[in-house]
């Protein structure tokens, strides 16, 4: 059961998105879904190795039939991070289901365990949806569907969801999938993106970068919406 239920968050991320387009009224309450993603991500918390390999192999308590439900729950986050939606702005309720999706992805490999981890490097997308979050190019800041702190909300969970995958682990598929993904380009980018975002919000931060007339015109400080 809980198999179909996380799977059902699949048809619920396309009814909010025909509704977008349809201009429809969109229901961003939690789903049985959403709750049953979040209990059972609590389980796995404190490093609890047993219930962390619970989520994907049953075998181990002597269950006949197995479910890997951080299969399913990494083919719900493909979903919601489809790139076209990204790059139109996350609204507030999007950013707030990827944020648990990818706080799940974590709490299951903190430790760390290391199955999980192989298996969510190697044969997931997670490394690769991680770095769209920090990636200048993924324009998912939208003044009118989200704020500042939400994006900043949600790439700090994608930076802690990378090094929990990078955590005390030598797999070798692991080490590839984040190296494919994230190259010296990538956190060169976002560390420069991090400093003037330093900068918009005070200047006096971020020394490095000069307060002339042309920087503060290239980067705008951000208001109390923002």
């Amino acid at each position: 059961k809980s198999k179909e239920y996380i799977r059902m968050e699949l048809n619920k991320i396309a009814e909010r998105r025909r509704h977008r387009t349809l201009n429809l009224i969109v229901d961003e309450e939690d789903t049985v879904s959403t709750l049953l993603i979040e209990f059972v991500r609590l389980w796995s918390e404190g490093h609890n190795l047993q219930m962390q390999n619970l989520t994907r192999d049953q075998a181990m308590v002597g269950c006949k039939k197995s479910y890997n439900l951080i299969e399913d729950v990494t083919a719900v986050l493909e979903m919601q991070c489809d790139p076209d939606e990204l790059n139109m702005g996350l609204s507030e309720g999007d950013l707030k289901r990827t944020t648990l999706l990818l706080d799940f992805v974590i709490e299951v490999m903190q430790g760390p365990c290391m199955p999980n981890q192989k298996f969510i490097g190697g044969t997931t997308f997670t490394a690769k949806i991680c770095k769209m979050f920090l990636e200048k190019s993924t324009h998912i800041y939208n003044k009118d569907k989200n704020t500042i702190a939400m994006i900043a909300g949600i790439r700090k969970t994608a930076c802690l969801c990378l090094t929990a995958l990078m955590e005390g682990s030598d797999e070798p598929s692991v080490q590839q999938a984040v190296c494919d993904q994230c190259d010296d380009r990538v956190y060169k980018e976002y560390m420069v993106m991090l400093y003037e975002m330093i900068f918009r919000i005070d200047p006096s931060a971020a020394p490095a970068i000069k307060p002339t007339k042309e920087n503060k015109k290239k980067l705008v400080p951000f208001t109390e919406d923002d």
